[in-house]
């Protein structure tokens, strides 16, 4: 049996009519508004639009868990690797990504690219535990000082929840 994980909806959805579904055995594609599904054959870690409706993943590569950071131009039909990262296996896009070209991937640690996902910094410092989950700020644009603010929660540590604003 196939088990839903994650929901993604296409930022065009009113027009476009696209979601995705990721689950333990790849993910599936509606373009009708969820009426109909297509199967991808890709497992992936993680699914991700850009504000412009373009398609993000990030996969292991099988190799010292490196992720690649991954491009679809065809909804999951065929993926470029762009840049990989060590434990990436969640990705979060910039809302600003239009302009920023920023995007973020983490699990134990946390990488930012700042030009699409080709190149990747680790960013972790210090952060005391694993990186959990990672929001942006509402208006984020990496390009203006005052509105870059990612939250981050971590892992459980001592009993506590720990949320980091950068």
């Amino acid at each position: 049996y196939a088990f839903t994980h994650v929901l993604v909806i296409s930022p065009n959805y009113a027009t476009d009519g696209t979601l995705l579904v990721k689950f333990n055995l790849g993910f599936a594609v509606s373009t009708n508004y969820g009426v109909s599904w297509v199967q991808r054959a890709q497992n992936v870690d993680s699914l991700a639009f850009a504000p412009d409706g373009s398609l993000f993943a990030s996969a292991s590569t099988g190799a010292d868990e490196n992720y690649a950071c991954m491009y679809s131009p065809d909804l999951g039909l065929t993926w470029n690797v762009r840049g990989l990262a060590w434990r990436g296996n969640y990705l979060e896009i910039s809302p600003g990504f239009a302009t920023d070209h920023t995007m973020f991937m983490f699990y134990d640690m946390l990488y930012r690219s700042t030009d699409g996902g080709y190149t990747w910094m680790d960013i972790t410092r210090d952060l005391p535990t694993a990186v959990r989950n990672l929001v942006f700020q509402p208006q984020f644009d990496y390009t203006q000082p005052s509105r870059r603010n990612i939250f981050i929660t971590s892992g459980w540590v001592k009993n506590n929840i720990y949320l980091f604003r950068s």
